[in-house]
């Protein structure tokens, strides 16, 4: 008896891990992620933000690009958006001169994504 609980114990939380990952809008990826606002300068920050209307959690990261190495990343931060809900990153503008930002938001599987074009910055 005690094994036979130990295994339907064991069933239960194998079949919690393993369960299958969230289910996205209708009309898919595309429908319920928005293209974040292109990053910009507020005093000495540069921000972004998006909305989440998906019916699980989605990223969005504002990335920081190496001058002159197209889509190489230099840094990035990102932010968990909960399903409904609206986000904003906020990043020192720091060092002076041009930099470049871009900022994406990914589906809830990270399967999917939209982004930003790069766009420079002057700090």
């Amino acid at each position: 008896m005690k094994i036979a609980l130990a295994l339907v114990s064991i069933a239960l939380l194998v079949g919690g891990i393993t369960a299958p990952a969230p289910k996205i809008a209708a009309g898919g990826a595309a429908a319920c992620i928005t293209l974040p606002a292109t990053p910009a300068r507020d005093g000495f920050r540069v921000w972004t933000e998006a909305r989440n209307d998906c019916a699980a959690p989605t990223t969005l990261w504002l990335v920081r690009h190496e001058a002159g190495r197209g889509s190489a990343w230099h840094s990035s931060t990102e932010v968990v958006l909960m399903p409904g809900t609206s986000g904003r990153i906020d990043r020192h503008c720091r060092g002076g001169g041009e930099q470049i930002w871009s900022a994406v938001q990914f589906d809830p599987n990270m399967a999917f994504n939209l982004s930003t074009p790069q766009v420079v910055v002057r700090c």
